[in-house]
């Protein structure tokens, strides 16, 4: 076992410090959840595992964070910490996230399992999201990074369990906001009182055909 003090464990810790400081730990991990089995796959290793936190992996894995940090901890020979747990995924859809509202939809399961990296078309379909149009991506865990990672973009997302081994996720663009009034300029301000002050000139007038002698 790896020293103790090596290492702190905590929700920000990337899963791939964790592993790369105490490889000892992925059995625990394993034996906390068949999701974790994935980060077996090569791509997965290189990409979730890499950039993923503990606060993600137990997205991922459908383990309350409190659960999951404690095992480790404990496993690691680290004192255990009372923690509050994370809420767990939002039963309510927002009405962008309803099927009907959904623009485009993306399955990544069997490229995932096949051994692909769906990555590069995930980002090229959210960047080609319009403002008010949704994406559907379906995979068999908690895309936990690529969430964080959209919402850096302006973007919303929400998740739910489908099925034992599916989760549904929504990326959302929201529509532009509306134009922000202009800022009030005083010089323009004071221009315009000053015109609202001046005399404005009388309406054209006929003049009477007796009046008009000597013009």
């Amino acid at each position: 076992m790896a020293d103790p003090i090596s290492l702190a464990i905590t929700p920000d810790t990337r899963l791939s410090t964790l592993l790369e400081t105490l490889p000892e730990l992925e059995p625990v991990l394993l034996r906390l959840s068949p999701a974790f089995a994935r980060l077996r796959n090569p791509i997965l290793r290189r990409t979730v595992a890499r950039v993923a936190t503990l606060r993600q992996v137990a997205l991922v894995g459908g383990l309350q964070l409190g659960v999951l940090i404690t095992e480790l901890r404990r496993a690691a020979g680290l004192a255990v910490e009372p923690m509050a747990d994370d809420p767990v995924l939002p039963v309510e859809r927002p009405a962008w996230a309803r099927s009907e509202a959904v623009t485009m939809r993306f399955d990544a399961v069997q490229l995932i399992e096949s051994g692909g990296n769906p990555l590069g078309e995930i980002m090229a379909l959210l960047a080609r999201l319009g403002p008010g149009q949704s994406l559907e991506l379906v995979t068999s865990f908690v895309p936990a990074p690529l969430v964080e990672l959209s919402a850096n973009k302006g973007l919303l997302s929400t998740s739910w369990q489908t099925h034992a081994d599916r989760v549904t996720t929504v990326f959302h663009r929201p529509a532009a906001a509306a134009e922000p009034p202009a800022a009030f300029d005083p010089r323009a301000a004071a221009t315009d009182a000053t015109r609202a002050r001046a005399p404005h000139p009388e309406p054209f007038q006929e003049i009477p055909s007796h009046d008009r002698q000597g013009i």
